[in-house]
């Protein structure tokens, strides 16, 4: 039954990922489902193995010199930020030295939420706060995001990867490639 509502065609039909975590809980047959807030254990990116291949890849190219830019996209809640506290220990255990910029329209949570993951020195989170539509500071006028790059590459010389999550309401949030040189989208 829960399979079916979550495939409705209407998205306001659809039960949140938060009502689906509740109804997993404790279902018969499942794994545990972590509460809202805690999280989880080593977790798994199910059924996108050539996607991650082609990331793994340019992980790979950093060795070769070639710093990477990878920007993660999404529409609000959708993972993005769970999916950057996912590929840190990926990246860490390639020995990669790795940067983080989370932008947010407001706010600095995101970033907050990743410095206090424990996942990586909180030093190489930043902020970014577009203050306005979060395509602007990934496309049209990239240079809030750039500065924050280069501002990591500047405390820390050996950065081999800097990972630019960020918002937008569709998949019209294209970055710049000025600004990316590997896009994930996270869709619903």
């Amino acid at each position: 039954q829960l399979v079916l509502e979550c495939l409705q065609k209407d998205a306001r039909l659809r039960p949140t990922a938060s009502q689906v975590a509740s109804r997993l809980r404790g279902a018969p047959g499942t794994a545990a489902v972590p509460a809202p807030g805690v999280r989880g254990g080593a977790g798994r990116i199910v059924g996108r193995e050539r996607e991650m291949d082609e990331l793994l890849g340019a992980f790979e190219q950093t060795r070769e010199g070639s710093g990477r830019v990878v920007t993660v996209a999404g529409e609000p809640g959708l993972g993005k930020t769970a999916l950057v506290e996912r590929l840190i220990p990926v990246m860490k255990a390639r020995n990669l030295e790795v940067g983080v910029v989370a932008n947010d329209i407001v706010t600095q949570e995101d970033a907050e939420r990743i410095r206090r993951s424990g996942l990586i020195d909180p030093a190489r989170v930043l902020a970014v706060e577009t203050g306005a539509c979060p395509h602007t500071a990934i496309r049209e006028d990239c240079s809030i995001n750039l500065a924050a790059v280069a501002d990591l590459r500047t405390r820390f010389p050996g950065l081999d990867i800097v990972l630019i999550e960020s918002g937008g309401d569709n998949l019209a949030a294209t970055f710049s490639p000025e600004l990316a040189d590997i896009t994930i989208y996270v869709i619903d």
